[in-house]
């Protein structure tokens, strides 16, 4: 027989083996999913594109197989940033200081000076575990964001098709944030169109849209907005009277700012149009209330 005082030796030992198994099973395993770059000065997360000179903050985000502690582990999280290769700043994360794993990590500001292509790479090490990322992006001078602005209006003041201009103005936005022609077209139909269109946010403002404008059409119909019209016509004799008319209706239909714009523009436009003023005009005024 094995005297007892042996056997406590043999289960300590087996204890402490299957303790060294389960630590080193339950080893860090951290990866970067994602990079995306917040503009400093204006706070707008995920830009899509750089300005030069202009500084932005660099978050990546962080995926662990096990949101667990590791206790034979440093618990010291290093992360480095590059730029086009060259480091720009790097830092560690104690991951005692909380109690959960961090999802994201901010890993420090930067700027790029020279338009083009630029790639930003975050790396991080717990440990033995190293992880990267990285995501390559475009930078311009600050006035090139007027491009697509100035298409627009170019496009939409020769073609009187504002429809197409807007259409134009996303794609060649699309194609300077991706670098070719292809890449901006394949853009803008999987991005700017096709996601926007099967976000569901997105689809509460077609369906109100819809919905409101078949409203507005009913009582168009019906000879509604021409009986305001006759209603506000002994009140309303000159082109002063009736924007001053339309101000107070954009003011008055404040609860949606769509709302606002086919119901007071809808149902002003008889009376503006009594008092020659343009539709340029009325549209100013309904949309700036």
């Amino acid at each position: 027989m094995i005297p007892r005082s042996k056997l406590s030796v043999l289960a300590g030992l087996l204890g402490f083996a299957i303790q060294a198994i389960t630590f080193a099973s339950a080893a860090y395993d951290v990866s970067v999913s994602n990079i995306y770059l917040t503009d400093t000065e204006t706070e707008v997360e995920d830009i899509v594109a750089i300005h030069n000179s202009k500084p932005f903050n660099v978050t990546a985000e962080l995926e662990w197989a096990e949101e667990i502690y590791d206790e034979v582990s440093s618990n010291l999280l290093v992360w480095q940033l590059f730029i086009d290769g060259t480091q720009q700043a790097e830092g560690t994360v104690d991951l005692n200081d909380s109690r959960a794993l961090p999802t994201s990590l901010n890993a420090g500001i930067s700027t790029v000076e020279k338009s083009g292509e630029h790639v930003v790479e975050v790396k991080v090490q717990l440990d033995e575990v190293t992880a990267e990322n990285d995501r390559a992006y475009r930078s311009f001078n600050a006035g090139a964001s007027f491009v697509p602005l100035i298409f627009v209006l170019v496009l939409a003041s020769t073609t009187q098709m504002v429809e197409l201009s807007l259409g134009m103005g996303v794609f060649v936005g699309c194609c300077m944030i991706t670098g070719t022609i292809t890449a901006g077209f394949r853009t803008m139909l999987d991005t700017y169109i096709l996601e926007a269109l099967a976000n569901v946010d997105h689809g509460f403002v077609y369906l109100f849209i819809l919905f409101m404008a078949g409203l507005v059409g009913i009582i168009e119909k019906s000879g509604g907005l021409i009986g305001i019209t006759h209603a506000l016509k002994d009140y309303v004799k000159s082109s002063k009277s009736a924007q001053s008319v339309s101000f107070f209706a954009g003011l008055v239909i404040f609860f949606d700012d769509y709302a606002n714009t086919l119901v007071a523009g809808a149902s002003m436009r008889p009376l503006t149009d009594a008092c020659m003023v343009s539709r340029e005009k009325l549209a100013f005024v309904v949309d700036a209330t």
